[in-house]
């Protein structure tokens, strides 16, 4: 059966009629050096657009424990289990309720306008994990840009399409340009170029 929920595009926790559908198809093993663990393939439908993602059950747990801070009811994660985990009984049996996990999920409209569901099914990027990406040059934003500037991008790839797609957008992202001086912007993670920060 498939998870369904709907997206809140505006933030004001209110429901569009943007639908979005979660299937978990199947499980694969895989191997890191000699530790062997299990996958979950999930299928993500969102109008006429559709992906999979991978998802591990530590993954499905991380999401879990930011819900806890983040919403005031939650469905119940399938628990944990230590030995026979690797089992395909008990791969399937876990795959079903993953799956239950991600219907009662998707049925909360806060569920739908929060960021850790968003990352976890692919709608947003996850920047701790991009550190390795390319980036844009600054230098050239540099040289036209002022303090006070904001910078829209509209980037590559079908998850920032879908973004846009979703929040019906020209653009997936959005930056401001502050000098080195304003220093309640001050922080490390601020690139400077020629006495500017690009947030």
């Amino acid at each position: 059966m498939a998870s369904k929920g709907k997206v809140d595009e505006d933030g004001q926790g209110k429901n569009s009629d943007v639908i979005v559908a979660a299937h978990i198809l199947r499980h694969r093993t895989r191997f890191h050096f000699e530790k062997k663990f299990t996958q979950y393939e999930i299928t993500i439908s969102v109008s006429n657009m559709s992906w999979s993602i991978f998802r591990r059950y530590s993954e499905f747990e991380m999401l879990n424990k930011k819900l806890n801070r983040d919403l005031k009811k939650k469905p119940k994660l399938p628990g944990k289990k230590w030995t026979g985990n690797m089992v395909e009984a008990f791969l399937e049996s876990r795959k079903k309720g993953l799956e239950s996990y991600l219907q009662q999920l998707l049925a909360l409209p806060e569920a739908m306008s929060n960021v850790a569901v968003l990352e976890f099914l692919g709608f947003l990027s996850d920047h701790s994990k991009e550190s390795k990406r390319k980036r844009i040059q600054a230098e050239q934003i540099s040289r036209i840009a002022k303090p006070g500037d904001v910078v829209l991008f509209r980037t590559q790839g079908a998850l920032p399409a879908l973004q846009r797609t979703v929040l019906s957008s020209d653009y997936d992202h959005v930056g401001i340009v502050v000098t080195k001086y304003m220093s309640k912007f001050k922080n490390k993670n601020f690139e400077v170029i020629g006495g500017l920060y690009l947030l």
